[in-house]
């Protein structure tokens, strides 16, 4: 009877370990719906002036703490995480009108933020200093030049929360699940790609004149109603965890024995 004691005793100190263990991932859902859009490649399936208006969406965030090279800068009344190309921290995906929309993953051009901002901490302030936000944004631009071709690709998608009534404060990059009102949660997601022809003179050289081809292009704005946090356990937690399990396992089968 005292091994299982012991035994059970034990798996409950690996079990509560993990909890106090900070989450290396984060991730943001927004939900809601979109307000407005303008759609002139039928990106989303809807060609035209606001043909998405009023459609519901789901926006997922994730911030990777742990990538590489990622970037810090903070004062007293901000606080930022990010990152550039392979150090960029932010993945983010737009589900709409039976679409997805992903951005992120480190990819060469890429650029990703997580930010805080709260003007009530902010040392003097005299203007908005009830003020404050978050912010998750990631975004991928790139542009080639050859033979008199200039091709560019830029694809945004930025999502966060605003107020200016004191309900949203610190500095914490977590611990938030909020709903619009009271405070204001917006989604804004645009893609936009061209070819610049530089030959039609016959000089091959990027100087005008030139003629534009544009392949893809949307903006899409949206209020969301409601945000939700979590977040991943770091690799370390997860092993507390299965450790656990496994030492709950044993204490039973003493248990068990014992009974028998």
């Amino acid at each position: 009877m005292r091994l299982g004691y012991l035994v059970a005793a034990a798996a409950a100190a690996l079990l509560v370990a993990p909890a106090a263990a900070q989450a290396s991932v984060l991730t943001f859902t927004y939900k809601g719906h979109v307000s407005e859009s303008l759609d002139n490649t039928g990106e989303f399936g809807a060609i035209g002036s606001n043909t998405l208006v009023g459609q519901a969406f789901t926006a997922t965030f994730t911030v990777d703490l742990g990538t590489a090279g990622l970037q810090h800068a903070s004062d007293v009344w901000y606080d930022y995480l990010y990152g550039y190309n392979a150090a960029n921290p932010v993945t983010g995906v737009l589900q709409l009108n039976g679409h997805t929309f992903a951005i992120g993953g480190g990819l060469p051009g890429d650029y990703g933020a997580d930010a805080r901002t709260d003007y009530s901490l902010e040392p003097g302030c005299t203007l908005d200093c009830q003020t404050a936000m978050f912010q998750q944004a990631v975004s991928n631009q790139a542009s080639t030049f050859a033979g008199g071709m200039n091709y560019y690709s830029g694809r945004f998608l930025n999502a966060g929360a605003y107020a200016q009534d004191g309900t949203l404060t610190g500095l914490a990059h977590t611990g938030y699940d909020l709903t619009n009102p009271p405070v204001n949660l917006s989604v804004f997601a645009s893609i936009y790609e061209y070819v610049d022809d530089y030959n039609v003179d016959g000089d091959a050289i990027d100087q005008p004149p030139f003629t534009r081809t544009v392949t893809h292009s949307a903006e899409v704005s949206m209020i969301a109603d409601s945000v939700t946090m979590g977040g991943v356990p770091e690799p370390a937690s997860w092993a507390l965890m299965i450790a656990g399990f496994g030492v709950m396992g044993t204490s039973l089968r003493a248990r068990r024995r014992i009974a028998a």
